[in-house]
């Protein structure tokens, strides 16, 4: 016959497991190596092609990530690498958002890693607070830059039809 004791003692003890493991969930910027280094529920990931591995949540929208730990953050948000600033009013096809995580100066970030402004690194802060700064890769050497003349193919045809297409002779009904 066990104790009425018994129970309560196993309980207690899991209880005190879970919370162990609720308490150590990795945070947005630590190190990984798999997406289950990141969340074992799923829902962060491990993006491998940053220095040590950094967990994230990929396609982030404005105010989604974790509050007081992260900022979505969009990179790749030319329309086009090539194109470089000329706007035709269409949305980035290259744009990906990931949470990334918070910082004020380098020492909040893991080796590796530096505090700065994403608009220093050509991406932006889709959140609310736009002047949060974040930790990212320090970068070596240096970074490639757009066609100081965007191609040809960035630009508008200069025939055409706001109204209905490309402007001229052709063969309409």
């Amino acid at each position: 016959m066990t104790s009425p004791m018994r129970p309560r003692a196993t309980f207690a003890l899991a209880l005190a497991a879970l919370a162990l493991v609720a308490g150590c969930q990795p945070k947005i910027g630590d190190a990984c190596n798999t997406s289950t280094d990141c969340s074992a529920q799923g829902d962060r990931l491990c993006d491998t092609t940053q220095p040590a591995g950094y967990c994230t949540i990929f396609n982030c929208e404005p105010n989604t990530c974790p509050e007081d730990e992260a900022a979505c953050v969009a990179f790749n948000v030319a329309l086009d690498p090539a194109c470089g600033p000329t706007d035709d009013g269409k949305w980035p096809r290259f744009e990906r958002s990931f949470c990334m995580a918070l910082c004020e100066e380098d020492d909040d970030c893991r080796s590796g890693y530096e505090c700065v402004a994403p608009s220093e690194r050509s991406a932006f802060v889709v959140d609310t607070d736009r002047s949060t700064k974040v930790c990212l890769a320090i970068q070596s050497g240096a970074v490639a830059s757009t066609p100081a003349t965007p191609p040809e193919a960035c630009l508008p045809a200069e025939d055409y039809d706001l109204d209905g297409g490309a402007g001229g002779a052709g063969g309409g009904p």
